[in-house]
Parts: structure tokens; C-alpha cells; sequence
């Protein structure tokens, strides 16, 4: 089986913004809808959307541009950084519940004086014959 090159060159026709590119099969964009492309005329990596690119891609024959493409593009790479990939949660995100302090003594007696009415007219209207 014949080892998978690093480097692919290729022209992105592109009305008047086509250009050479060249593709570096180490560089992942972390998205499978996206790929990375060194585009000579702009002189940068740039991120392109598969769906619109890869059908206006053919493979470059002239191995001149090619050897301009690579050493154009080894000097791009220098200052390019490529997007990390989304780290994976190891554990579940747990936010802090915010606890409501207990209520102040005061508040604690009126709702016992609170239980014990309702349990006094509970049993006011069973002795009143209350159904």
C-alpha cells in the first residue's frame, strides 16, 4: 500500500481569485465539513468549506509551481496556527446550586405558628362536624 503524501498540489479555479493551493494532509481543521488550504495568490492557509471547494480543485501537473507552492507555503506555516480540537468533557459540568439560608428565627416561628393554626382548624372543623 503506497504511504499517503504529505503535501497535495492543486489549483482552486476560482473565476478571477484562483490560484494555486497546496493541501498539508497533517493540518486538520477538526471539522469534517471544513479543510485547510495554503492558497498561493492570497499567500495564507485558509479554511474552506468542502462542499464549495472540492469540486473546483484539479490536481496541479507543473512541477515548478509546485516547488514555488511548497516553499511558499513552508514560509506561511510558520506563523499559522490551526484551530485546537474541542476538548471532550472528562467529567460532567456541575454548576453550584445556590443554597437559600435557612429562614431567621422569626421566619421559623411564624411558619410552625402557621403549621399549628392549620392543624388547630383542621381539627376545629372536625369537631364542628366540618366535612
Amino acid at each position: 500500500m503506497k504511504k499517503e503524501e504529505r503535501f497535495w498540489f492543486g489549483f482552486l479555479d476560482a473565476g478571477e481569485k484562483s490560484s494555486p493551493v497546496l493541501r498539508d494532509n497533517t493540518l486538520d481543521t477538526h471539522d469534517p465539513e471544513t479543510v485547510y488550504l495554503f492558497n498561493l495568490q492570497r499567500k495564507a492557509i485558509i479554511e474552506y468549506k468542502r462542499s464549495i471547494v472540492e469540486s473546483r480543485l484539479r490536481a496541479l501537473d507543473d512541477d515548478e509551481v509546485a516547488t514555488e507552492l511548497k516553499a511558499a507555503y513552508l514560509v506561511a506555516s510558520k506563523d499559522f496556527s490551526p484551530r485546537e480540537k474541542p476538548a471532550l468533557p472528562t467529567e460532567p459540568v456541575v454548576k453550584p446550586v445556590a443554597v437559600a439560608a435557612p429562614p431567621a428565627d422569626s421566619e421559623a416561628s411564624g411558619l410552625e405558628d402557621l403549621a399549628a393554626r392549620i392543624s388547630d382548624e383542621v381539627e376545629d372543623g372536625w369537631e364542628a362536624g366540618a366535612p
